[in-house]
């Protein structure tokens, strides 16, 4: 950027794609940059900097992953989460609170996962975190009063969207999970479903308030299923 200043030439257009800590009042961040019409997303890294060199992967790697993984999760930073946790590497893993992702975000934990893990346990492990991270952010946990009728049209499409996840990833997984020897976590699958189908029954007669308390519910379900098949972690 020097450079280019002493040549005359813009230099803010200049970024390089290498991640730092940044330093600001004794805290320290790393930046995430979605996308060119979305704010960057700051992330605290007080919580965790005693770890950033602990899982064998260098501190700018890591950094990288973190910055990159943001990036393309970016969706779900719009509804407010605690612990919210996203993929940033093929066994590691953060944890992310937030009210406002553009206001700061912050990493509470890292983990990563023991080696061991079987192929088959952290694939579909993985395939429901991210669907129930998908659904956690659905766009009626963030108004005022989602059940108003003037709403109806997103209801429906959320509705839509729960069931698109229950048959593409909440269904597949029942065999998976009996494969896995991992039954007694098919009832919350079975929760899911029923209350996503009272969803769309509530939908159809104008029950809007309990299609919302419906949603919630099936969400409720589907974060203890993801929460009691997450894999071991590393010293755990």
């Amino acid at each position: 950027m020097n450079f280019l200043k002493s040549k005359l030439l813009p230099a803010e257009i200049f970024r390089l794609d290498r991640r730092s800590l940044n330093k600001r009042d004794q805290s320290i961040f790393v930046e995430s940059t979605p996308d060119p019409r979305r704010n960057s997303i700051l992330v605290n890294l007080d919580a965790v900097a005693h770890k950033l060199s602990a899982f064998g992967v260098p501190q700018e790697e890591l950094l990288h992953l973190v910055a990159r993984k943001l990036t393309i999760h970016y969706w779900i930073f719009d509804v407010p989460r605690e612990r919210c946790i996203i993929p940033i590497g093929r066994l590691l893993f953060g944890e992310f609170t937030w009210e406002n992702a553009a206001d700061v975000v912050q990493c509470t934990r890292l983990m990563k996962l023991r080696a061991d893990v079987s192929i088959q346990h952290w694939e579909v492990w993985h395939k429901l975190l991210i669907s129930y991270n998908d659904l956690a952010s659905s766009k009626y946990r963030i108004l005022q009063d989602p059940a108003s009728p003037d709403k109806v049209e997103l209801l429906t499409e959320t509705v839509q969207h729960f069931q698109y996840h229950l048959h593409k990833y909440l269904e597949p997984a029942k065999r998976e999970l009996s494969d896995l020897g991992f039954t007694a976590w098919l009832p919350n699958i079975a929760f899911v479903t029923s209350h996503c189908e009272f969803a769309a029954g509530a939908l159809e007669t104008g029950r809007y308030r309990h299609v919302v308390k419906a949603l919630e519910e099936a969400l409720t379900n589907f974060h203890d299923l993801v929460e009691g098949l997450r894999p071991p972690e590393e010293n755990q």
